[in-house]
């Protein structure tokens, strides 16, 4: 079991496991929601995760194309984003020490012109399918 929180500790959540995927996302929107070159995002199914307290708290930014982030309406740190039967965990908000292995880069045609990609994590151009 993993816990995480957003920056204030206002919400909090618990996963399952301690031995994590990683899926790191080189979109341009998930590059500015971050303010980072990519978003490490750890993937986990929905009935692993289980709100501690908090959720009064959460607020979501709805895209256009259906698609949200969900963040803390006190401190605004991110926080999972539901999609279907997953949760998309940002991997930097859980505590602790855990296990976690790259899975892939997806949105590599998107990435910056100067990031490199270290790693033998397979590289997809746009999703994984």
């Amino acid at each position: 079991m993993v816990t995480g929180s957003c920056i204030c500790n206002t919400i909090e959540f618990e996963v399952a496991g301690d031995d994590f995927e990683v899926v790191q996302c080189h979109c341009s929107k998930c590059r500015r929601i971050t303010g980072s070159t990519a978003d490490a995002m750890i993937v986990v199914p929905r009935n692993t995760l289980t709100w501690i307290k908090g959720l009064e708290s959460i607020s979501t930014y709805k895209s256009e194309n259906g698609g949200g982030r969900s963040f803390c309406g006190n401190c605004g740190g991110p926080l999972p984003n539901e999609d279907g039967d997953v949760y998309w965990v940002p991997a930097g908000i859980l505590n602790g020490d855990y296990k976690a292995t790259v899975k892939a880069h997806i949105y590599v045609g998107s990435k910056l012109p100067w990031e490199e990609i270290g790693g033998s994590a397979p590289q997809y151009e746009e999703n994984v399918t």
